[in-house]
């Protein structure tokens, strides 16, 4: 009681004491020009947004938002995408795969690029599931399938690859010249067609991810090569020459998101290169110590895979907000989760490879949505895809051959020569466009995606009958 009244008489006492002190209100400046309080309320940057063809323009979402849908829009958007969605899993089914390899076909010749043309369908006017605005509400499926990618690769790694790279690695100085031709002809290209975008540093970023996406060459011919050719040539070494060669190509990717960051008023954070390979690396590790204690408490089933799925998001989801290229800080995440010691690893590959193909063909969709083949640059790149594809790989073997004779057998050099490009290809240029919206993703999907379809045929035309034949005459 005596507590109470000393607190009341103290509450009476300072009442008129801050009274006392509290200051006149004062009336704030008007400002003539208030600066935006939201980042919607900004306006567009400055710059390559009236450099941009007209047809990227006018399908240039205004910077203030989505364009509002109608009721009646938005349903046949959701129903459409679900639609999507469905058709996309029950196409990852293992009875397709296992069909798939019987025919001796990869996943971009029949079924990849019939979600390809399902998306291009999407897109369209008389359809209109896949519009602008719908793929920008959609955003985050792009940096997740990017994610999924990243993860599935990192979690599959040699580790020994890491340790001990395999002998003659010396093969992977020859696997960049289709990389150094492709990048050569489109410069030559703009220098002819437009001469002065080439004193612009973005259009070198994107000269840059044409001559990535031309380099790498896809890992599921590889492998049926090598189970055709098994006991002709020694099991496994070509998939590792490939999978040093993605590797190489996720650092390039890395180093091409520090060194060509983003500018404008939207970019928030202003850091130094060295930075952001400090944050690529430490974001990735973070996120695979995270996901591997998430996964060492977690029982299997669905909420093991809610669980994946979840530090999956999460990691791509940083990345793209912080606008750094997904795909190698999800390598990083998955390498980690893989390296350390838990029983949970069966469980994480079960998902993964259930979900791998479902997922890719989710990014496949995206990307016909994203593809315009009625422009003529797109083709012009195509056939440079073609000639540095085909050029540089006669240019490694010919190098291979005198320069590092003990490097690569003679069919194992001639199976290199017909590899095509895949996944990996679409997956570059979509993180291009994650990282980089006003980026000429459209021209360069024409190329990656028809260059990886002819690839394949040029490989089962030209190489396939003939080992075949040579794999049924051997003893």
């Amino acid at each position: 009681m005596r507590t109470a009244a000393l607190t009341a008489l103290f509450t009476i006492l300072l009442a008129p004491c801050m009274a006392a002190r509290q200051p006149a209100p004062i009336e704030e400046p008007r400002i003539e020009n208030p600066q935006p309080q939201r980042v919607q309320d900004l306006p567009p940057p400055p710059g390559r947004l009236l450099e941009m063809p007209k047809e990227m323009v006018e399908d240039r979402v205004p910077a203030e938002g989505p364009a509002k849908l109608s009721k009646q829009q938005v349903m046949r958007s959701v129903l459409g995408f679900v639609i999507l969605l469905v058709l996309a899993y029950l196409a990852g089914h293992p009875k397709l795969t296992a069909l798939e390899d019987r025919l001796h076909v990869g996943a971009s010749t029949i079924t990849g690029f019939m979600f390809v043309l399902l998306g291009l369908l999407a897109a369209t006017g008389s359809v209109q599931v896949l519009t602008s605005a719908v793929i920008q509400a959609v955003g985050p499926v792009v940096p997740f399938c990017l994610g999924w990618y990243g993860f599935r690769h990192g979690f599959g790694y040699d580790h020994e690859l890491l340790l001990k790279p395999p002998a003659g690695t010396g093969v992977l100085a020859s696997a960049f010249f289709p990389s150094i031709l492709a990048l050569g002809g489109a410069v030559a290209v703009v220098a002819v067609n437009a001469p002065g975008l080439l004193a612009d540093r973005a259009v070198w970023r994107d000269l840059i991810v044409f001559g990535l996406a031309c380099g790498m060459t896809a890992l599921a011919p590889v492998q049926r090569i090598e189970r055709l050719m098994a006991g002709r040539i020694p099991k496994g070494r070509l998939e590792g020459f490939v999978k040093m060669e993605h590797l190489a190509g996720i650092a390039l990717l890395m180093l091409l998101a520090v060194y060509f960051r983003p500018e404008g008023v939207l970019v928030g954070w202003q850091l130094p290169e060295s930075a952001w390979l400090f944050i690529v690396f430490g974001l990735g590790s973070s996120a695979g110590i995270l996901a591997w204690s998430l996964f060492r408490a977690t029982p299997a089933g669905p909420p093991f895979i809610v669980i994946l799925l979840g530090s999956i998001a999460l990691c791509s989801g940083m990345a793209s907000f912080l606008r750094i290229a997904v795909v190698p800080v999800c390598f990083i995440a998955g390498l980690i989760v893989a390296g350390l010691p838990g029983s949970s690893r069966d469980q994480v590959r079960a998902v993964l490879d259930r979900m791998q193909r479902p997922i890719l063909l989710v990014l496949l969709v995206i990307a016909g949505a994203l593809w315009q083949p009625s422009a003529w640059q797109g083709w012009v790149l195509l056939g440079v895809f073609l000639i540095a594809r085909l050029a540089g790989n006669r240019l490694a073997i010919g190098f291979l051959g005198r320069w590092m004779p003990g490097e690569l057998s003679v069919e194992e050099r001639r199976a290199l020569s017909y590899t095509p490009t895949g996944a990996f290809s679409i997956a570059i240029v979509l993180s291009a466009r994650d990282l980089y919206p006003d980026s000429h993703v459209p021209y360069t999907l024409t190329a990656v995606i028809m260059g990886a379809l002819l690839g394949e045929f040029l490989l089962q035309w030209l190489y396939w009958r003939r080992a075949k034949t040579a794999a049924e005459a051997a003893p």
